[in-house]
């Protein structure tokens, strides 16, 4: 037994994988104290940009680059700047030859996070990056079947926006100019619709009048809302299905696709509190479909 108990302080006391501890500090990595690797930033991000890393160790050997890979929608010609519409990093490790797309860290020091991370999957006991701790920090942390959708989404907004913007302006003139950079979509109390620091539109509720032959024929008719732009002309409308919790958009623009769409929409938020407007779903697409 004592011969065990000695052999166990032994191991702790001289086996520096054991005790081994990483730190990082000012764009260095250290291990047990001692410098192993430069994180660097080769990019300064921004606002609204991601900046750009790169791990390398002592000899200058690159272990893994992160490159700002941010995806944005088609920028349309009222849009002053690109909007926004994924942050994403791309992971290369150039001595395994592997990459991998992935949503940002939201996290204060994207630096620090990423070399506990480093640790948590057994890299700097060897100092080598292999397949496993690749997988580890990269696909294993995000729900990368989410990840393809939202992107597959993103890429089917695209394909239309162009042409959504074209039909609206030769039908109902020009949307409002915008810097959608800094912009905050959102749908405000008395249902105007923001984008940024301008308003872009609103929805007014229909009126329906008992005397109307379909109120009749209609036991519990659909709340409808007109769609009404920022020239105050209407659009086109909504509908609010609350028993099956879908809202259908019908636009005045009959040869476009995405004039007509079935949204679900929930009465709480991402936190489960309830939410004071649900139909902010209604809000951005028609924003980031370019219709207003």
């Amino acid at each position: 037994m004592k011969n065990l108990i000695i052999l166990l302080v032994t191991l702790f006391i001289f086996n520096p994988v054991f005790s081994q501890k990483v730190k990082y500090k000012k764009e260095k990595i250290f291990v047990n104290k001692e410098k192993k690797y430069d994180f660097i930033r080769t990019k300064k991000g921004s606002l609204t940009k991601l900046s750009n890393f790169l791990i390398k160790d002592n000899d200058g050997k690159i272990i893994l680059i992160i490159k700002d890979t941010t995806i944005n929608y088609t920028q349309l010609p009222n849009e002053t700047k690109p909007r926004v519409a994924y942050y994403t990093y791309l992971y290369v490790a150039p001595e395994i030859d592997k990459k991998a797309i992935l949503p940002n860290f939201k996290t204060f020091n994207f630096r620090k996070y990423l070399t506990k991370k480093l640790k948590k999957a057994g890299f700097f006991k060897t100092g080598q990056m292999t397949d496993a701790v690749f997988e580890e920090i990269t696909t294993k942390r995000f729900n990368t079947k989410k990840l393809k959708k939202d992107l597959s989404e993103i890429e089917m907004i695209n394909k239309n926006r162009l042409d959504n913007y074209n039909a609206v302006v030769e039908n109902f003139g020009d949307l409002v100019k915008r810097d959608p950079t800094f912009s905050i979509m959102s749908l405000e109390k008395n249902l105007e619709i923001s984008d940024g620091d301008k308003i872009v539109g609103k929805f007014k509720k229909r009126k329906e009048k008992k005397n109307n032959p379909m109120y009749k024929i209609l036991a519990h008719p659909k709340p409808t809302y007109n769609i009404i732009n920022a020239q105050k002309q209407i659009i086109g409308y909504f509908t609010v299905d609350a028993t099956k919790q879908i809202l259908s958009i019908y636009l005045s623009l009959s040869e476009i696709k995405d004039a007509k769409a079935a949204l679900k929409y929930s009465k709480t938020d991402d936190f489960g509190q309830p939410k004071k407007l649900t139909y902010d779903s209604v809000a951005k697409y028609l924003v980031l479909h370019g219709f207003l």
